[in-house]
């Protein structure tokens, strides 16, 4: 304090802070708790109770990927039908890709989506591109944006 005192008046800012000082017993822990679980955390990213749900039943990159959408106020389903790719300005990237087949084909299979990721990613091996179609599909399907019928996913009419 003493050599701060002599660079900054510290007398004044205690003085003039002291009013708060005083009623705030623990200064370093008021604030935003931390969330306690996993399902208090998804509650402050998620819009609403059953987003919440079934964020939870998701393996991780998938609930990961719905936060993010969530969290960003992406309207995913809304962009696709109105001809714009949600993710053309937006991360993650690779999301751009099953976006951009739904809006020019208006449905794709599994095979079809991972040799678009390896066209679009030609630095990806086979087991990356499929690990990406499998996050892909699942927090598109999760999102209500496509649905699988036989093996093609197609948007939601």
């Amino acid at each position: 304090m003493k050599k701060m005192s002599s660079e900054v008046d510290v007398v004044s800012l205690l003085g003039r802070f002291s009013d708060l000082v005083a009623k705030d017993k623990d200064p370093i822990h008021v604030g935003l708790k931390a969330p306690k679980n996993r399902r208090q955390k998804l509650k402050q990213y998620t819009q609403s109770r059953s987003a919440a749900l079934l964020s939870m039943t998701l393996p991780v990159k998938q609930r990961q990927l719905i936060v993010g959408i969530h969290r960003k106020g992406i309207p995913v389903l809304n962009l696709i039908r109105g001809g714009f790719n949600p993710f053309d300005k937006q991360r993650p990237a690779f999301m751009r890709v099953p976006c951009r087949l739904l809006i020019e084909q208006g449905r794709f299979t599994r095979a079809q989506l991972m040799q678009a990721l390896m066209v679009a990613f030609p630095h990806w091996g086979e087991a990356t591109a499929q690990s990406q179609v499998s996050i892909a599909v699942g927090a598109l399907t999760a999102l209500k944006v496509i649905q699988k019928t036989d093996d093609t996913y197609h948007t939601l009419d």
